[in-house]
């Protein structure tokens, strides 16, 4: 069967309904960078009916590719890319941290010390 190609626009108007129903990723729940997706890529025989069309974000997108994928192999692989938290970055100076104290007085006739 061979597959009918929407025009610009009418694929336009599809994208923004499905996205308007659907205003966060379905498989990490963010509300921005949303791409309407197919949930059977057109070159795997998907077609253009609204039915086929998930709400993704950008990098969950970028994941699927042009596969079928299930959301929640989707999360997995979202998981093993990025750790939850990054790294502190630290700087070493050699030196002990110096301790905090408010800024009082008059220094514009304070001399630097060496």
């Amino acid at each position: 069967m061979e597959r009918k190609e929407l025009n610009r626009a009418a694929w336009r108007h599809l994208r923004a309904r499905v996205k308007a129903a659907n205003p966060a990723c379905a498989a990490c729940g963010s509300p921005s960078r949303l791409e309407a997706d197919h949930i059977i890529p057109p070159k795997l025989g998907g077609t253009d009916h609204p039915s086929n069309l998930q709400v993704l974000c950008r990098t969950c997108n970028a994941i699927k590719g042009n596969r079928i994928m299930s959301i929640a192999a989707i999360r997995a692989k979202l998981a093993q890319q990025a750790p939850a938290v990054p790294p502190p970055r630290t700087v070493y100076t050699g030196r002990p941290a110096r301790p905090w104290q408010p800024i009082t007085g008059d220094y514009s006739t304070r001399r630097p010390t060496p």
